[in-house]
């Protein structure tokens, strides 16, 4: 009997103190167990505890069970309470936090392949989504997908790519460069080393650094050339509209044309400007299809950190 309380207290932290009348410790277990979920969101730190949190209530269920249990004398509506209250708080986890895994280099520097990311589902719902944060969405041209991205633009600001340098609503965005860095990107499983040069960039209120390939495709490096869409014709799109820029050109790297962020959109660009499927590409992202913006980076251990 002890085992199976014990493997219950595992699963729901609290049990075992709950039924065998320790009501107090159940529920400061309960609430720990849930803890790291919570600060996670700003504290990536604190995820890992969750874990420990539950062997440690493992632990001490199993010692209060073999010290204090009768017969006769258990608490069972104690210990249905402590079922309840994680059952309880990992939906409310469920709806408000989400985890991925990064499958690609798109977002290279800021996000490696292999990182395990939390994504904040309340805050673009509370606050809605603003220039220079990486939210994550469903993607508009293939809905089976969910993609994480930078805002760049939102509704009515005006986009363009010239020479690699991104303007938005007529003016340069800030950066700085930084040097040039090999990374190892990956096709059909292959390992294919790129070179890029590595920039840092402020948007808005956020600072982060980007990687530019000198070899990329044209349709990243210099936008709009086209209206962007979806390959797949049977997807209803909103479509930006193309516009001549308000100030005669002096320089071949000023932008052509300009590309006006359609309402009830945003705008999003990968941080590895030149090797990424984007908005550039496939248009922009209707706010409905945003699920929420990315808070950290809670896996590998030594990449654990706050993003922004």
């Amino acid at each position: 009997m002890r085992f199976w309380v014990t493997v219950a207290t595992l699963l729901f932290p609290g049990y075992a103190q709950g039924l065998v009348h320790r009501r107090l410790r159940m529920a400061l277990w309960a609430g720990a167990a849930l803890a790291p979920f919570a600060l996670a969101v700003w504290l990536p730190w604190a995820l890992p505890g969750y874990a420990i949190v539950r062997i440690a209530s493992a632990i001490d269920g199993y010692r209060c069970y073999k010290r204090d249990a009768r017969p006769g004398g258990t608490n069972r509506a104690a210990a249905a309470m402590a079922v309840v209250i994680t059952a309880v708080g990992i939906g409310v986890v469920r709806l408000s936090v989400v985890s991925y895994r990064i499958p690609s280099s798109s977002d290279y520097p800021t996000l490696l392949i292999g990182d395990h990311v939390l994504v904040n589902k309340l805050s673009t719902k509370l606050r809605g989504v603003t220039r220079g944060e990486l939210i994550a969405f469903v993607d508009p041209c293939e809905p089976e997908l969910d993609v994480i991205s930078r805002v760049v633009a939102v509704a009515g600001d005006s986009v363009a790519v010239a020479c690699d340098v991104l303007y938005v609503n007529g003016a340069a965005v800030p950066r700085v460069r930084v040097g040039d860095e090999d990374y190892v990107d990956y096709y059909d499983g292959e390992a294919s080393p790129r070179r890029s040069t590595r920039y840092h960039e402020t948007l808005g209120d956020i600072e982060h650094d980007m990687y530019i390939d000198d070899h990329g495709p044209d349709v990243l490096r210099t936008f709009p050339t086209s209206p962007p869409h979806c390959e797949r014709p049977s997807v209803a799109q909103v479509a930006g509209q193309i516009i001549d820029p308000p100030s005669p050109l002096t320089t071949d790297c000023q932008p052509h044309k300009l590309y006006v962020v359609p309402p009830g959109h945003v705008f999003v660009m990968d941080d590895n400007r030149t090797n990424a499927n984007d908005s550039r590409v496939w248009g922009s992202v209707p706010i409905e299809n945003v699920i929420g913006r990315l808070a950290s980076v809670w896996m590998p251990f030594g990449r654990i950190r706050r993003v922004d």
